[in-house]
């Protein structure tokens, strides 16, 4: 028998939304529970989006919001971490799947003392973003208690190692893109134009301040006043959900005068279809792992113009890799844009080659199996021997 066969498996999210995160723990969950009839409950320490709670209900998942186990003061914490611990002895998981920060934290730390047998694993995303305000020392402490550590990039386990983690408990398992995303460029052009538009660009990320959309905003203005010069028009599409910061970002636009050609979509349920219909992806974030928007741009077939950080320069084709431009670089990030606009035979060529290594290096199948294999090696080493 598989040893995850029927087991309970708790997925622990701090979403208010589906950011990448929370996409491919949903897609592990829905996969454990087709191929290895896990019984999947997610815990959300916030108030989900309708978006988010409707793709869990449709997955067949058990849905619970609970209490957010952070707090400044010293004893309070003390008393929400006692509490969270007689919640995950109640839920009695077999398995834990924490994912971003806080999860990881808390839940490494509170499953430090349940059976011997749980096992919890870190699952780091970007490769450097650490966004925890309270005690450092529950951060050192929750590595430190982590049997299995898990990131979807090289960088994140570099990260990880300079905070302490015990690197011979990392493992890298990049995340995988389903299928409705490959298009291949050269079978399927683009599908259709956006009226009144000449170039057409995307980034697809969720409007927060770790995705830098501040610098991108910027960047358009010099773009839109190079093509305006040629009488041609371009539009930006920001594709993601809205949150604290979306005011910021309405206000920039604003200050550019970018109301014309820049859009919020907010959160975009057929990202194949937008890929399809755009010229390049553009992608800011300072921090990421394996970005999943990333990589549904190389399935698309497309070329993109990102920040030349590890984890990026890593995961597209090696053709893509002048187009990544200097982390904040407003300039810079421009030039790239409009040099990869006016040249569209490089772009499609960039393209072609993104979907390939997609194919290859990303694909679901792939994900999933690394992610069986690190938790039963954890599962295996935790057994009693003799």
């Amino acid at each position: 028998m598989h040893p995850f066969k029927g087991k309970r498996v708790l997925i622990v999210l701090h979403a208010d939304g589906i950011g990448g995160a929370e996409n491919q723990s949903l897609l592990y969950g829905s996969y454990l529970m087709e191929k290895h009839a896990c019984k999947i409950t997610v815990w959300n320490f916030l108030n989900g989006s309708p978006d988010l709670k409707s793709r869990v209900a449709d997955n067949g998942f058990s849905y619970k919001e609970i209490f957010y186990p952070g707090s400044k003061n010293g004893l309070k914490q003390k008393i929400k971490l006692t509490l969270l611990r007689i919640k995950l002895i109640i839920k009695n998981p077999d398995i834990i799947l924490p994912y971003t920060i806080v999860p990881n934290v808390f839940m490494n730390i509170v499953s430090a003392k349940l059976n011997d047998k749980v096992i919890t694993t870190w699952n780091q995303r970007d490769e450097g973003i650490i966004d925890f305000e309270y005690d450092k020392k529950l951060l050192e402490n929750s590595l430190a208690n982590s049997r299995l550590i898990i990131s979807n990039s090289a960088g994140g386990i570099d990260f990880l190692d300079q905070l302490g983690a015990d690197r011979s408990r990392c493992h890298l398992v990049p995340n995988g893109i389903p299928e409705k995303f490959f298009n291949d460029p050269e079978r399927s052009p683009v599908a259709s134009r956006h009226d009144r538009y000449d170039h057409v660009c995307c980034m697809i990320a969720n409007l927060h301040s770790n995705k830098d959309h501040h610098t991108l905003i910027k960047a358009w203005k010099y773009v839109t006043e190079h093509f305006s010069g040629k009488e041609e028009n371009c539009i930006l599409i920001l594709a993601g959900g809205m949150n604290k910061t979306t005011s910021k970002i309405r206000e920039l636009i604003s200050e550019h005068s970018l109301q014309d050609s820049v859009r919020l979509d907010g959160f975009v349920r057929d990202i194949p279809q937008l890929i399809r219909n755009v010229d390049i992806v553009i992608h800011c974030a300072p921090s990421e792992g394996t970005s999943n928007s990333i990589l549904e741009a190389m399935a698309g077939g497309k070329a993109l113009v990102a920040t030349n950080i590890q984890s990026i320069a890593n995961t597209v084709h090696e053709s893509n890799l002048e187009f990544l431009y200097n982390n904040g670089d407003t300039k810079e990030l421009s030039v790239k844009i409009i040099r990869l606009l006016e040249s569209p035979d490089i772009a499609a060529k960039i393209g072609a080659d993104n979907y390939h290594k997609a194919r290859i290096a990303y694909s679901l199948n792939s994900y999933f199996t690394s992610m069986d294999t690190v938790i039963s090696e954890a599962s295996r080493k935790l057994q009693p021997t003799g």
